[in-house]
């Protein structure tokens, strides 16, 4: 989380619902730190070939 706040415009890599990996830019964040929460809108920008 604390790199993500550093930079909240940045990609990010994850992997969906179906575990495939992808990558998406990061273009909306709100953090709540009392609750150790964070929520955040993704636009998908790649699917990561071989899952790495």
């Amino acid at each position: 989380m604390q790199r993500i706040l550093a930079n909240p415009r940045d990609r990010v890599r994850f992997r969906n619902e179906q575990g495939v990996a992808c990558e998406g830019w990061i273009i909306d964040l709100k953090h709540e730190a009392a609750e150790n929460r964070a929520s955040f809108t993704l636009r998908a920008c790649a699917r990561l070939v071989g899952g790495n």
